[in-house]
């Protein structure tokens, strides 16, 4: 499970999910991630009201989005790293 963190307070964790891509040309919401962007599937919403930083169709906030895919700037996802070597595996 990774950790997003908020675009206007880095130290503030506003969701919770799963890492799903990091493949750049990999879309969102019918937009290509882009490079340093993570396709995020958001579990947790620990800050619901927080705007998404790429919103989309009816997802515009952390709420919005429970259980489907975002777009997330990498350096704004805390992963631990056993989880991102096994996500690599395969």
């Amino acid at each position: 499970m990774v950790s997003l963190k908020s675009l206007f307070d880095p130290t503030k964790i506003v969701a919770k999910g799963y890492l799903r891509s990091l493949n750049p040309l990999d879309e969102v919401g019918g937009q290509a991630l882009g490079p340093n962007w993570c396709e995020i599937q958001i579990q947790v919403a620990m800050s619901p009201r927080e705007q998404l930083i790429r919103p989309y169709d009816l997802q515009q906030t952390i709420q919005d989005a429970l259980g489907a895919p975002v777009a997330w700037p990498c350096h704004l996802v805390r992963y631990a790293l056993k989880y991102i070597a096994d996500f690599l595996k395969f």
